[in-house]
């Protein structure tokens, strides 16, 4: 069988820490676009969770990960230079 992005998604949930994949989602959500959105909903929308449990918490994040980056779309970046900015939050440099 093909490996699908259900699949390496899946196997690398496994491998990494909750701050990896949280610092992953913020880079994808400050990058989001319409053609982003699109292509993540295509594939939250075929993946399958009756094929196992890795599916079915592929398709379960994914669809968390593609409604954040809906509410996101066109704000500006929280994420720079390795560190979470809010709006208003001091910058000490």
């Amino acid at each position: 069988m093909e490996p699908t992005l259900c699949s390496e998604l899946g196997e690398r949930l496994a491998t990494i820490d909750g701050e990896e994949v949280t610092a992953c989602c913020v880079v994808i959500m400050d990058c989001a676009d319409l053609d982003l959105i699109k292509f993540v909903d295509f594939m939250v929308n075929h993946c399958e969770p009756a094929n196992g449990e890795t599916y079915a918490t592929a398709m379960k994040l994914g669809q968390e990960l593609l409604d954040n980056c809906r509410d996101v779309v066109g704000q500006p970046p929280l994420f720079r230079d390795g560190e979470i900015f809010f709006p208003g939050m001091h910058q000490s440099h």
